[in-house]
């Protein structure tokens, strides 16, 4: 009997070590549970915030192309806008050059033909434009001569001015010596 306690309470140890062996197993087992539970959530999150991420470059991407789209469209316009303007301006040129053409082909004509009566025109406009020029030049002679006569009245005042003032100057310094 003594045997069959020594061996249960062999057997007990035995399987009392076994139990705290396998309780710190499950021990260790629970906490790479929990540290793995927490890597998920941070791996969750982190995929949860490129997802986010990843749609909203898809967004950006999407109104990018839209905007290039309407950008090409406008510029597609504006080149056709430019080939028609272009095609105007190349019409109004050679509309000029003929108007042009005509024009010396007409002023030719008329100079040929006034030729004669323009010169006698043009020989009497000179002659009143050089009347005209000479009785300028004598006003503005008169005018410069009575400048410089002014300009003379001018600094023999100034100079009798200065002399006044240094007599002046001298009268109020004796008064002022009297005073004293």
């Amino acid at each position: 009997m003594q045997r069959e306690l020594n061996d249960i309470t062999a057997q007990k140890n035995h399987t009392q070590s076994e139990v705290a062996d396998l309780s710190r197993q499950l021990e260790e087992a629970e906490n790479e549970v929990g540290q793995l539970t927490r890597a998920k959530q941070a791996l969750t999150k982190k995929m949860e915030e490129y997802k986010s991420a990843a749609e909203n470059e898809a967004q950006a991407k999407s109104k990018v192309s839209a905007e290039l789209r309407n950008a090409q469209e406008d510029l597609d316009k504006l080149r056709d806008q430019v080939e028609e303007e272009e095609i105007g301006k190349s019409d109004a040129q050679r509309q000029l050059q003929k108007v042009n053409s005509e024009m010396s082909a007409m002023q030719q004509k008329m100079e040929s033909s006034m030729a004669g009566a323009a010169q006698q025109e043009l020989d009497d406009l000179k002659r009143k434009l050089n009347a005209r020029i000479q009785e300028v030049t004598a006003q503005l002679e008169a005018a410069q001569g009575k400048a410089a006569s002014a300009d003379k009245a001018r600094k023999r005042a100034q100079s009798e001015l200065e002399e006044l003032t240094a007599e002046l100057d001298k009268v109020n310094s004796s008064c002022m010596q009297t005073v004293t």
